[in-house]
């Protein structure tokens, strides 16, 4: 196993490990992680990066096994949301479209000569050229 060396300057008392990621950069735990320590399959190269990529998707995966299963809900809800969505809006358009475009005129009540003018009645036909005059 191989220690990373502490940069020009920087003081690690014996028995410590240089960490440059640790408050102080000692350490009492070895590196864990170094290049080589596995063969992949598919010929990918075992730095150490990559081994840490590794080893933290494995503790995400074993920290939540269902996140999978949520991921396919989650499009399924927004697929159900989208569609309610899109129907609302429709419905708010096109059924709402009369009510919205709706005129309203205010007709003042008529008298009895404005209703029918030529009636037979004297009252009627008075109120009617009392009006007019």
């Amino acid at each position: 196993m191989q220690a990373i060396e502490p940069p020009a300057g920087a003081v690690v008392m014996s028995g410590l490990n240089f960490n440059p990621y640790f408050p102080g950069t000692g350490i009492a735990m070895a590196r864990v992680l170094y290049d080589g320590l596995v063969d992949y399959e598919d010929g990918t190269p075992a730095t150490t990066s990559q081994m840490a990529k590794d080893v933290v998707e494995f503790l995400n995966w074993a920290a939540e096994p269902e996140m999978d299963e949520r991921k396919k809900m989650g499009w399924k809800v927004m697929a159900i949301g989208l569609t309610l969505f899109g129907l609302s809006v429709w419905v708010k358009r096109y059924k709402w479209s009369t009510i919205k475009t709706r005129k309203l005129v205010y007709n003042p009540p008529m008298s009895k000569a404005d209703l029918n003018p030529s009636s037979p009645r004297p009252e009627v036909r008075m109120e009617s050229t009392k009006r007019q005059s």
